[in-house]
């Protein structure tokens, strides 16, 4: 094929397919399909034209999608505490409740686009699900990952009896971000999802073993009450 001819809507119908499965499909990697199946060199600014070509046609457009925002947030105020930096056309942070169901579902409860994660909006944000999803349950248990802002919104929200943890899931990226030890994920899970007290005692202990700092964090320092 002339180069000339592989246009970037020509492309964008080569790899629509691919972003499909994965929206994070790079245009050095559109460069690379294009050579592989007509033996053609393209450059990177095409392949990122194809690209956003490809998300559109997919996805929707940004200010589509984004103008659904609110619909989103009404049909979920109408029917795990988190948040997530936006890095789009768009940017802010999105916070993020999510509980289980009866059938131990991931069930969506309430989120929120702030323009970035601090005390006040997380204090905002906690306050609403306390009014309008909590509405005075006697106990909970909050899981979160260990911003400050969310320890200190808890805290004034949702003081004891309720119990404030971290998820496992945080606590094994932090930890791994300080200690190079092998299997030290697996491990932690095992610590965490110990269902016997034998268990966890010998989880610990392999922990202990390879990683004594890490064990010394996990059972002294990794509760935000």
């Amino acid at each position: 094929m002339d180069n000339r001819l592989c246009t970037s809507r020509v492309i964008c119908n080569l790899i629509m397919p691919n972003v499909r499965t994965s929206f994070t499909l790079s245009p050095y990697e559109i460069i690379q399909l294009v050579k592989d199946r007509y033996h053609i060199q393209v450059n990177y600014g095409r392949a990122w034209r194809a690209r956003n070509k490809a998300l559109v046609a997919v996805f929707g457009g940004w200010e589509e999608s984004y103008n659904l925002l609110p619909q989103f947030l009404k049909a979920i105020k109408d029917t795990n505490r988190d948040g997530t930096h936006l890095y789009g056309k768009y940017k802010g942070s999105l916070l993020i409740a999510t509980s289980f169901d009866g059938d131990n579902r991931l069930f969506p409860l309430a989120f929120a686009h702030v323009e970035k994660k601090n005390i006040d909006t997380w204090t905002w944000f906690i306050s609403c699900l306390a009014r309008h999803v909590v509405r005075g349950r006697s106990l909970m248990c909050i899981i979160s990952n260990s911003h400050s802002g969310i320890i200190w919104a808890v805290a004034d929200v949702f003081p004891r009896p309720h119990r404030h943890r971290f998820s496992v899931r945080h606590i094994i990226v932090n930890l791994k971000t300080r200690y190079c030890v092998k299997d030290l994920d697996k491990m932690v899970w095992r610590c965490a999802s110990a269902e016997t007290v034998d268990h966890y005692d010998h989880a610990i202990q392999n922990l202990e073993e390879a990683c004594p700092e890490a064990r010394r964090e996990l059972t002294e320092g990794m509760s935000p009450d």
